[in-house]
């Protein structure tokens, strides 16, 4: 039986109707085009939910085998996420594996609407939820969702921008502990989390039996040391392959932890750090455990921090000296007080890029 995809982009009302409708007219069978309907999009469309609430949520209705659903740059008010929620719960909530829902405007109630009428039992592997403004109600109501989940392998979620807080991050890591194949986890720029709900978070992702990690960011979480300090351990327990944990208030405390553990393990390939006030201390711990061993890393990011002389000419001197490796691209303080270091990074870097150029040209 062939599987059908439906994609409206930016219709008005009277067009999103009548392409919809032909989409599934077209394809018609006596088993109806819904129940072969596996993914459909909706988008940019400059209508009021009032206007096409109605027919997504009776569309939803109708396709009991949808896979993907996807609605970006939609306002979704309070009536529309009920329809929703209520139209996914009765009809697809046990195949549905990827939602995505970005900049719809989803408020807290909304949100807590939306997901609350979804019940429990949910099959989704992947939700992007990013862009809206949900704050603790609305993530709380999220968390407790995927609690719910039948199969507890979600592999990808993404609250970026969303307002949650603190009482959300304590309610996600308790799903976050049964997410064992979760492989991305987006959560930057939510500085309410801070640092206890980062703790939190971040130890849920240290549980033994997690697969490895694509990635984590969580910059802008104002995880602080105390957040940094959990992260080690997930960095250590899961591997993580591309960490970012920019403009987070690490002091050097935290931040010696997290290099110490990107420098004993070989996932991490990316970390960005910068922007975190760990200074010189930080950046000769990043030089020894992880810059002169060059293990693994392929690119580390420590600008927009004051390390001091002494932790420039540190972090050069492993730089200049590192053993061959992975190590491809270093972005040091833009504040370094001393020309000379920076213009000795500069070089080494540059003559890495032709070295690899002139190895590929040669291939």
């Amino acid at each position: 039986m062939e599987e059908l995809s439906v994609v409206v982009a930016d219709p008005g009302c009277q067009c999103m109707s009548a392409m919809v409708d032909h989409a599934l007219a077209s394809k018609s069978s006596e088993e109806g085009a819904g129940r072969r309907l596996r993914e459909l999009t909706l988008g940019l469309i400059s209508l009021t939910h009032s206007a096409w609430c109605g027919k997504a949520a009776h569309l939803v209705a109708l396709c009991p085998q949808l896979r993907l659903l996807e609605i970006h740059m939609v306002k979704i008010g309070e009536d529309a996420a009920l329809a929703l929620g209520k139209a996914i719960r009765g009809s697809c909530v046990g195949t549905l594996e990827v939602l995505k829902l970005s900049y719809c405007y989803l408020d807290g109630k909304a949100t807590k609407l939306l997901f609350d009428a979804m019940g429990t039992g949910c099959a989704i592997t992947s939700l992007d939820f990013g862009n809206n403004c949900p704050g603790d109600l609305g993530g709380v109501a999220i968390a407790r969702f995927l609690q719910g989940s039948t199969r507890g392998d979600l592999t990808y979620l993404d609250l970026i921008r969303d307002g949650i807080g603190l009482d959300s991050a304590l309610e996600l890591s308790k799903a976050l502990a049964r997410a064992s194949y979760l492989r991305t986890l987006r959560l930057c720029h939510n500085k309410n989390i801070g640092p206890k709900g980062s703790a939190a978070i971040l130890h849920s992702l240290a549980l033994p039996g997690r697969a490895p990690m694509l990635e984590i960011n969580m910059s802008s979480c104002e995880m602080k040391d105390e957040g940094a300090l959990a992260a080690e351990k997930a960095i250590r327990a899961t591997g993580m392959k591309n960490v970012y944990f920019d403009e987070n208030g690490i002091g050097a405390v935290g931040a010696t932890a997290i290099f110490c553990a990107v420098g004993d393990t070989t996932w991490t390939e990316e970390l960005v750090m910068y922007a975190n006030p760990f200074g010189a201390e930080g950046a000769i711990c990043a030089a020894e455990k992880i810059i002169r061993p060059n293990k693994s890393l392929v690119s580390l990011c420590i600008y927009s921090i004051d390390i001091g002389l002494e932790g420039v000419k540190a972090v050069a001197s492993a730089f200049r000296e590192r053993k061959k490796g992975a190590l491809r691209l270093l972005s040091v303080s833009e504040r370094a007080p001393d020309d000379e270091v920076r213009r000795i990074i500069d070089e080494e870097q540059k003559l890495e890029t032709k070295v690899r150029k002139e190895a590929v040209i040669s291939r």
